[in-house]
């Protein structure tokens, strides 16, 4: 583990967003597994993403709405009396450019409570649509491939969204209402509504106010993936205002399922906050169970934990549906929920923070309420019918204040809490600007100052100094030179903190007013600041290597989490060095290329499409081999493509770049060939020609070429491989012949250019195509059976009267990220 330096606190990205979060919400800001960073705000979902390894410069435009580069790259023209001059805030350090996209609050199309029935309990009370929170789902979920966002708004709706076809610069729609499908679902199946349409009593209205209140969405938490499983298995936990929980599951086909809604107990009111621990898989009675703690609050200051328990049983969601299309049948008894385990009786606080730990195996729960962090650590039970675990101890701390601006106060509201695992420990944020430092080990202890971890003062000061440092600036670049440091008494209302990275590097929101002033302001004008920044200050270049090993040992698999967020924390140190020859060539001496292993061994036939489409995901992730040379591959993209490497190190780290791209592309072509071959009695024709173009590019890759020629030069022998590849492929401008001459280009005997399917090889005819965003390949979205040619040919290999496609497709389908770079995908059009 790196030891943090004593210098200040690193920027390492910087953007001004447009509003301030409703509330300070748990969910203000939040993190996916694709790199992603979620920033709510009262009127707009942000959603920002470091361009690492990616073209800033070439990325697609999309609808000229809320899709633009985050204001490091260049501040907008304003209109009116002039142009808008760049501040000096925005020069501060080198920085790393952000794309973002917003998702704008629908203020019209409103589900209006009142008008079920006449009540005022049945209102929802919202005067102004707002949202209230949000979350994210594993990746893997959407129909790109990468994650879906659900959130809340202050009108109590529940709304799932999906990037229409970028999830970085382009529009995210709205792809299912959880609201109304809940509305429909309670109305239909109580028969709450006469058939004539018109409630007659008052204990009509009242019966049916009762139960929209459980249609009342107040936050959301989406599980993380039960390991093995990619997303297939998470659940969305949605609080209702009747103090009611419910638990969603997402298909394939985009729609969304009510597994179960039960309350939490009679006395239960509205759920502010709710929060899932990650999932335990055991083998009981010859089945694989899966189990996860909720933990949900109410607003009466009553904490609970619930045990949410599910088979997991083969075939995957997924596959089943990436094979056939078709949706699994679920049955209730699959997921099932003991009763909740009070933590902690009402108070009159409400809970405003959850974190789950995991200490020697059994979950521990840190939840904030207004003065106090608690800690309640829960131990393995033999008692089967109150659950797996039970209450061992309780530890609750008071929090001091820290700091000595204005505004400073041990009452404010959390707004984040983080782990630490590698110290142990736990940092706690609150409104005011200050941070708590916690150990847990033995005991939960406020942290002293130690080379290992700061102290609360300390790390309140690196926040403090973040904040100066931008205040003065912008305070400079108006000319008012009269604010000296020592004189600066206002204090930074954060309203989002979370961590994004390894040693200290976490993201925060704080508004962009003066604290101290009474002037009255609109929502409208109060605007906030994203910053990015490590608190540990920055790391040696030994630490950072250090990191580099532990990260290649590590577990990796691209399609649960992007190569991109792995290296966050390096690549932001990579940027920031990029210019230092030395540490270029050492760091190029870290990523030299890896032994190869043998080809994979597939001799045993898959009998089936789900089988094969299994094996296809086994073999092309979570390979200890290729996901190294990915991560290594991504380093020296991003390297290549900053444009202060040095010149004298850019040819070296080109053909860098090329062998380790080689390497990936042997790897891949022949575990994907060994795949198609162990299934090639259930391949239709045209997958059969399929399977014998990808055989030959990977018999023809190996053994890897001694010299590194450029990226775009043709890798395959021309010659040999038009004779030896009986599959004539022809150009769908000119129809002339096209020879198999490299893996990711495609020329005719005329000239024209085309690009290859990475997966399937097959020139690619159609602009409905999915490219990557990391290394821009491209890759086909479905593949269109060919009519066949001659019945007797067709039955003679196992077909019909129309070419089988179902293995290739269920192989497409299931390949949510590239293949060779495990970036995430995009469509153009």
């Amino acid at each position: 583990m790196a030891e943090p330096s004593t210098s200040t606190a690193t920027i390492f990205a910087r953007a001004q967003t447009l509003g301030t979060p409703l509330t300070p919400s748990p969910q203000a800001i939040v993190a996916n597994e694709d790199g992603q960073l979620l920033v709510a705000t009262r009127g707009e979902l942000n959603i920002f993403t470091p361009a690492f390894g990616i073209q800033v410069d070439k990325a697609p435009e999309t609808l000229p709405t809320p899709s633009v580069v985050a204001e490091q790259t260049k501040e907008r023209s304003a209109k009116g009396k002039g142009k808008e001059k760049e501040t000096q805030a925005s020069k501060v350090g080198s920085q790393v450019p952000l794309f973002r996209t917003t998702i704008i609050v629908d203020k019209k199309d409103l589900v209006e409570w009142g008008g079920w029935v006449s009540e005022v309990q049945a209102a929802a009370g919202a005067t102004d649509a707002h949202w209230r929170c949000a979350t994210w789902s594993p990746t893997g979920l959407s129909s790109l491939g990468g994650c879906v966002l659900a959130a809340v708004t202050n009108n109590n709706e529940a709304l799932l969204f999906e990037p229409e076809k970028n999830a970085y610069k382009g529009v995210w729609k709205e792809s299912f209402d959880l609201t109304s499908h809940l509305i429909k679902l309670i109305i239909t199946e109580d028969d709450l509504q006469p058939a004539d349409g018109h409630i007659q009593t008052a204990l009509d209205r009242r019966r049916l106010a009762a139960r929209l209140h459980e249609c009342h969405s107040t936050t959301a938490a989406w599980s993380p993936a039960v390991e093995g499983t990619f997303g297939d298995y998470s659940i969305l936990a949605v609080g209702h205002r009747s103090g009611h929980i419910s638990l969603w599951r997402k298909y394939p086909d985009g729609t969304m399922g009510v597994l179960h809604r039960y309350r939490m107990s009679d006395e239960a009111g509205s759920i502010p906050l709710i929060s899932w621990s990650p999932w335990v898989v055991t083998e009981e009675d010859d089945r694989t169970i899966a189990l996860a703690c909720l933990a949900v609050a109410d607003a009466e200051g009553r904490v609970w934990s619930v045990e949410v328990s599910q088979v997991v049983t083969a075939p995957h969601v997924g596959f089943a549906a990436a094979a056939d299309s078709t949706i699994p049948d679920e049955e209730p008894a699959d997921v099932w929920a003991i009763v909740p385990l009070l933590v902690c009786e009402p108070d009159r606080r409400p809970a405003t923070q959850f974190r789950w730990i995991s200490q020697e195996g059994a979950p521990r729960l840190v939840f904030t309420k207004i003065g106090t962090v608690s800690f309640a650590t829960l131990e393995p039970t033999d008692i089967a019918v109150t659950g797996n675990y039970r209450v061992k101890e309780t530890t609750e701390l008071d929090l001091p204040p820290q700091g000595s601006w204005i505004g400073v106060s041990a009452l404010s509201p959390c707004c984040g809490i983080e782990y630490l695992p590698e110290r142990h420990a736990i940092i706690v944020a609150l409104t005011d600007g200050s941070l708590h430092s916690i150990t847990l080990d033995p005991q939960p202890a406020f942290t002293p100052s130690s080379p290992v971890l700061p102290s609360s003062s300390e790390l309140t000061a690196s926040m403090r100094e973040v904040f100066e440092r931008l205040g003065m600036a912008a305070f400079a670049s108006r000319g008012d030179n009269k604010v000296k440091k020592v004189e600066w008494k206002e204090g930074s209302r954060v309203n989002g903190f979370a961590a994004v990275g390894d040693d200290g590097e976490v993201a925060w929101t704080y508004e962009l007013m003066r604290p101290d002033t009474l002037g009255y302001k609109a929502n409208s004008g109060i605007k906030s600041i994203l910053i990015i920044a490590s608190l540990f200050g920055s790391v040696s270049v030994e630490g950072q290597f250090a990191r580099l090993g532990a990260i290649f040992a590590s577990l990796l698999n691209a399609r649960i989490r992007s190569p991109l967020t792995v290296l966050r924390s390096l690549l932001h140190f990579v940027h920031d060095h990029i210019a230092d020859a030395a540490f270029c060539e050492e760091l190029r001496n870290h990523l030299s290329p890896v032994d190869l292993p043998a080809l994979p061994d597939m001799a045993q036939q898959h009998e089936d499409k789900v089988a094969a489409t299994s094996a296809f995901v086994s073999k092309l992730f979570g390979e200890t081999v290729l996901e190294q040379l990915r991560c290594r591959e991504a380093i020296a993209r991003f390297m290549l493509r900053l444009p202060n490497l040095p010149k004298s190190q850019r040819h070296d780290t080109l053909a860098l770049h090329t062998t380790l791209a080689r390497q990936i592309a042997r790897e891949v072509t022949s575990r994907l060939g060994a795949v198609l071959s162990s299934s090639k009695g259930i391949l239709g024709p045209q997958e059969l020609a399929i399977s014998g173009r990808i055989l030959l590019a990977s018999a023809s890759l190996l053994p890897s070429p001694t010299t590194a020629p450029m990226a775009d030069e043709p890798i395959l022998p021309p010659d040999a491989l038009s004779n030896a590849f009986e599959g004539t492929e022809t150009c769908p401008a000119c129809r002339a012949a096209i020879p198999f001459a490299n893996i990711r280009k495609a020329a005719c005997l005329n000239g024209h250019q085309w690009e290859r399917c990475s997966i399937t090889l097959a020139v690619v005819a159609s602009v409905q195509v999915r490219t990557c965003t990391a290394c821009e390949r491209k890759a086909l979205i479905k593949l269109v059976a060919e009519p066949a040619s001659s019945p007797s040919k067709q039955q003679g290999q196992g077909g019909g009267a129309q070419a089988s496609v179902e293995v290739i497709n269920g192989i497409l389908k299931t390949a949510t990220c590239c293949l060779y770079c495990g970036g995430r995908w995009m469509r153009i059009r």
